[in-house]
């Protein structure tokens, strides 16, 4: 990922800083305990050059995979097709 290899050239304290958050939200997204918002891709983008648009694509992107891979929301999803396929 572009931000990480960026971010891997500066020390994230200072990266933090220019984009006005913690080191500890940086840190957060970084290791994927937290998603990316809107705000965050935006300074982001101000800061590296990174589309923003890009950054809450991929998001979004990891957010689908994660629940794609939970049984009981697979589950939840099935019945609800089968369901709407029977109106």
């Amino acid at each position: 990922m572009q931000i990480h290899n960026f971010v891997n050239n500066i020390l994230i304290t200072e990266f933090a800083e220019r984009i006005g958050v913690s080191c500890s939200q940086v840190n957060q997204i970084l290791k994927g305990k937290r998603p990316v918002n809107t705000e965050f891709a935006l300074l982001t983008e101000a800061a590296t050059g990174i589309p923003a648009d890009l950054l809450l694509r991929m998001q979004t992107r990891y957010d689908r995979i994660k629940a794609e891979n939970k049984p009981d929301f697979m589950e939840k999803l099935k019945k609800i097709r089968k369901f709407a396929a029977a109106l």
